[in-house]
């Protein structure tokens, strides 16, 4: 994997945590309004229930270990992030792939041309690349 494709991969991230959080959000929802017609329901059709239920619990916990591995992949780019050795590097990186910032917005962000942040960026790459050798 290039250092461009691993990075790139933070960028994905914050859509795809988002996007299980409101999955999560509409399941927990759905699964309090199903206890609600249980509990007030009379003993019959309770074991349907239950195993919609269940299986909706079963789902919510798959989406939590889902959001917690991205979280951890986030925090892992971070970190290569935060190793690299040149600020103005660093600064980019962060811009671009944790902010997710477009590349006018970086430019103008570090007082730079467009240009200029797309040569620092390949600068930084091979930064990046360098320490994946390093720390795979």
């Amino acid at each position: 994997m290039t250092a461009r494709e691993y990075l790139e991969r933070a960028r994905t991230l914050d859509g795809e945590i988002e996007a299980k959080r409101e999955h999560l959000a509409r399941l927990r929802s759905q699964l309090t309004g199903r206890a609600q017609v249980i509990t007030g329901m009379p003993g019959g059709g309770r074991a349907d229930w239950t195993d919609t239920v269940a299986r909706a619990v079963e789902l919510e916990r798959e989406l939590i270990a889902s959001i917690d591995g991205m979280l951890a992949l986030r925090r892992e780019i971070s970190q290569m992030i935060a190793r690299v050795p040149d600020g103005r590097h660093r600064q980019l990186l962060e811009l671009r792939y944790l902010c997710g910032k477009k590349w006018e917005e970086v430019a103008e962000a570090m007082s730079y041309d467009v240009r200029w942040i797309y040569q620092l960026h390949e600068d930084a790459l091979a930064e990046v690349e360098k320490l994946m050798e390093v720390h795979p």
